[in-house]
């Protein structure tokens, strides 16, 4: 039976999830310069300052959490899908490039090229960090496929930049509303990147 402190930390964090999406959300389709907090309270129907008590230290602390959240999120689905290819990479990165295709773009560049200069340099390096967390089970993948193949041409850290700068050009651009013809697209790319790694 749950007790009333129970409740009450069930219900903060359904509190601070909703929080959470609505800033993702926001952040993810304009960025952390342009969102303000009352953009985000408005979207949750709050007040501003009600934010402050999920991210005491303000917008910055809150971007942090929910960057570090979707990132997470990534890691642990891309685990999955890799583990439930089994041994077979050519799978692994069919499974990966689909499921990253299926997901709201992920703006590497902005955040590199913008965002993360807005950031103290502890929040920008803890998120610079957060994204490797994305790269890591993708350059595994590459780096077993070289393993596999019997040679290594080019750094799997930069074949695993590579798909992912593909796939967020092609959830960006204007194939993006089109799901049918961006995954044949990105099929066809991953194809070459395949026949690449074979060929040596």
């Amino acid at each position: 039976m749950l007790g009333i402190s129970d409740v009450s930390k069930i219900e903060k964090n359904a509190a601070r999830e909703r929080v959470l999406d609505v800033a993702e959300a926001l952040f993810s389709e304009h960025g952390y310069t342009t969102v303000t907090l009352r953009d985000i309270a408005a979207r949750l129907d709050m007040k501003a300052a009600s934010l402050y008590y999920h991210a005491p230290h303000g917008k910055e602390e809150l971007f942090v959490a929910v960057i570090e959240r979707m990132m997470r999120r990534h890691q642990e689905a891309l685990h999955r899908l890799i583990a439930e290819q089994g041994d077979d990479w050519q799978a692994q990165l069919v499974a990966i490039t689909h499921w990253l295709l299926s997901q709201p773009p992920l703006d590497a560049a902005r955040m590199m090229r913008t965002d993360l200069h807005a950031l103290g340099k502890a929040n920008a390096d803890q998120i610079t960090m957060s994204m490797y967390w994305v790269m890591q089970p993708i350059e595994a993948v590459f780096s077993a496929a070289q393993d596999q193949v019997g040679r290594s041409v080019v750094h799997p850290g930069v074949l695993a930049g590579t798909l992912l700068a593909i796939i967020n050009g092609m959830n960006l651009s204007p194939l993006g509303s089109d799901p049918a013809r961006k995954t044949a697209a990105a099929d066809g790319v991953l194809s070459l990147l395949i026949k690449g790694l074979l060929a040596g």
